[in-house]
């Protein structure tokens, strides 16, 4: 049989330990530390969720460990040219896809998991998948240091 996480009051989970140790030869492993690639905390009233390492990591993958953090997950836009945020123009030059289509990727899986406040970002980032210029990847790298 595979790992089993028991999720409830205190007492209930010892209600149903107790249950389960009678039926079963089971093996105790303590409270759950990382679960679907989630970090879980333990505290009196209750747990949190979050994804600390993986943040790091990708810190460490687009060499952005050193960065210093902001208060916010994007610049504000405006209708001027001055928008970091609009659609590429013909003379601009186009960065590495592969790269700029990783990190929006990164992003959708934390925005699915436990950073919903970085969701409208990610989605204007996404909007750019086919073309992304240096002015997209510079959003990037401004939610990496929100994150």
């Amino acid at each position: 049989m595979d790992d089993l996480n028991l999720i409830g009051s205190l007492a209930l989970c010892k209600h149903v330990e107790i249950l389960f140790t009678a039926q079963f030869d089971i093996k105790l492993l303590g409270n759950t530390l990382y679960y679907l690639g989630l970090q879980v905390h333990h505290f009196p009233g209750g747990v949190i969720l979050h994804q600390q390492a993986y943040v790091c990591k990708l810190f460490k993958h687009f060499q952005m460990d050193q960065a210093h953090a902001l208060a916010a997950p994007m610049i504000g836009r405006s209708r001027n040219t001055e928008d970091p945020y609009q659609p590429c123009s013909e003379e601009e030059e186009i960065v590495n896809i592969q790269k700029y289509l990783t990190a929006v990727k990164a992003f959708t899986y934390l925005t699915t998991h436990t950073r919903p406040d970085i969701t409208f970002a990610t989605t204007i980032l996404a909007r750019h998948s086919q073309k992304p210029t240096a002015r997209h990847w510079n959003g990037v790298k401004h939610l990496l240091r929100y994150l």
